[in-house]
Protein backbone atom coordinates (compact mmCIF):
# COMPACT_ATOMS: atom_id res chain seq x y z
CA UNK A 1 0.00 0.00 0.00
CA UNK A 2 1.25 3.51 -0.97
CA UNK A 3 1.56 5.97 1.61
CA UNK A 4 0.12 9.51 1.41
CA UNK A 5 3.26 10.78 0.65
CA UNK A 6 3.99 9.02 -2.52
CA UNK A 7 0.47 10.12 -3.65
CA UNK A 8 0.25 13.62 -2.92
CA UNK A 9 3.81 13.66 -4.48
CA UNK A 10 2.47 12.08 -7.66
CA UNK A 11 -0.61 14.08 -7.93
CA UNK A 12 1.51 16.94 -7.92
CA UNK A 13 3.60 15.74 -10.70
CA UNK A 14 0.65 15.16 -12.52
CA UNK A 15 -0.94 18.75 -12.09
CA UNK A 16 2.27 20.41 -12.67
CA UNK A 17 2.24 18.08 -15.63
CA UNK A 18 -1.08 19.18 -16.65
CA UNK A 19 -0.45 22.67 -16.37
CA UNK A 20 2.53 23.23 -18.47
CA UNK A 21 0.11 22.46 -21.40
CA UNK A 22 -2.89 24.91 -22.34
CA UNK A 23 -5.52 24.20 -24.62
CA UNK A 24 -5.59 25.90 -27.98
CA UNK A 25 -8.50 27.11 -29.94
CA UNK A 26 -8.77 23.68 -31.96
CA UNK A 27 -10.12 21.22 -29.03
CA UNK A 28 -8.29 18.43 -28.63
CA UNK A 29 -5.13 19.51 -29.74
CA UNK A 30 -2.96 20.92 -27.18
CA UNK A 31 0.81 23.02 -27.16
CA UNK A 32 3.27 23.57 -24.59
CA UNK A 33 3.47 27.29 -23.59
CA UNK A 34 6.41 27.72 -25.19
CA UNK A 35 5.19 26.50 -28.79
CA UNK A 36 2.16 29.05 -28.08
CA UNK A 37 4.08 31.69 -27.03
CA UNK A 38 5.92 31.30 -30.42
CA UNK A 39 2.67 30.99 -32.51
CA UNK A 40 1.23 33.65 -30.64
CA UNK A 41 4.57 35.62 -32.06
CA UNK A 42 3.88 34.29 -35.56
CA UNK A 43 0.57 35.66 -35.52
CA UNK A 44 1.92 39.12 -34.16
CA UNK A 45 4.20 39.50 -36.88
CA UNK A 46 2.00 38.16 -39.51
CA UNK A 47 -0.24 40.64 -38.45
CA UNK A 48 2.04 43.74 -38.60
CA UNK A 49 3.47 42.57 -41.82
CA UNK A 50 0.14 43.14 -43.45
CA UNK A 51 -0.93 45.65 -42.02
CA UNK A 52 2.34 47.19 -43.38
CA UNK A 53 1.11 45.83 -46.92
CA UNK A 54 -2.24 47.18 -46.97
CA UNK A 55 -2.22 50.49 -44.92
CA UNK A 56 -3.96 52.23 -47.18
CA UNK A 57 -6.53 49.70 -48.14
CA UNK A 58 -7.92 47.70 -44.67
CA UNK A 59 -7.80 49.06 -40.98
CA UNK A 60 -5.90 47.58 -38.43
CA UNK A 61 -8.88 46.25 -37.17
CA UNK A 62 -9.75 44.43 -40.54
CA UNK A 63 -6.57 42.90 -40.93
CA UNK A 64 -6.71 41.53 -37.08
CA UNK A 65 -9.44 40.02 -37.00
CA UNK A 66 -8.98 38.25 -40.41
CA UNK A 67 -5.86 36.80 -39.06
CA UNK A 68 -7.96 35.52 -36.14
CA UNK A 69 -10.33 34.54 -38.54
CA UNK A 70 -7.39 32.68 -40.19
CA UNK A 71 -5.71 31.07 -36.99
CA UNK A 72 -9.06 29.80 -36.19
CA UNK A 73 -9.04 28.08 -39.86
CA UNK A 74 -5.41 27.06 -39.49
CA UNK A 75 -5.91 25.31 -36.14
CA UNK A 76 -8.47 22.53 -37.45
CA UNK A 77 -5.42 21.60 -39.62
CA UNK A 78 -2.46 19.30 -38.45
CA UNK A 79 0.03 22.08 -38.90
CA UNK A 80 -1.50 25.51 -38.27
CA UNK A 81 1.68 27.34 -38.07
CA UNK A 82 2.34 26.22 -41.57
CA UNK A 83 -0.98 27.06 -42.86
CA UNK A 84 -1.60 30.24 -40.99
CA UNK A 85 0.83 32.51 -43.33
CA UNK A 86 -0.99 31.52 -46.43
CA UNK A 87 -4.29 31.43 -44.99
CA UNK A 88 -3.75 35.15 -43.48
CA UNK A 89 -2.40 36.40 -46.63
CA UNK A 90 -5.70 34.85 -48.59
CA UNK A 91 -8.38 36.18 -46.26
CA UNK A 92 -6.67 39.78 -46.31
CA UNK A 93 -7.04 39.67 -49.95
CA UNK A 94 -10.46 38.55 -50.32
CA UNK A 95 -11.64 41.29 -47.37
CA UNK A 96 -9.62 43.82 -49.33
CA UNK A 97 -11.72 42.81 -52.42
CA UNK A 98 -14.88 42.93 -50.97
CA UNK A 99 -14.49 46.54 -49.21
CA UNK A 100 -13.25 47.42 -53.16
CA UNK A 101 -16.85 46.04 -54.09
CA UNK A 102 -18.53 47.56 -51.36
CA UNK A 103 -17.10 51.03 -52.65
CA UNK A 104 -17.92 50.67 -56.09
CA UNK A 105 -21.70 49.81 -54.98
CA UNK A 106 -21.18 52.82 -52.54
CA UNK A 107 -19.83 54.82 -55.35
CA UNK A 108 -23.00 54.03 -58.07
CA UNK A 109 -25.51 54.62 -55.38
CA UNK A 110 -24.16 57.97 -54.39
CA UNK A 111 -24.00 58.99 -58.30
CA UNK A 112 -27.90 57.72 -59.01
CA UNK A 113 -28.95 60.12 -56.18
CA UNK A 114 -27.42 62.59 -57.30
Amino acid sequence: MKNKNQISKKSAAAADQSNRYIAVASGLKRFSTACRDKFNALKSTITANLADEFAGVLKLETIRQVVNEADALAASTPFPALFLPALAEEKVLIATHWQNQQRRIYDRSLSRVA
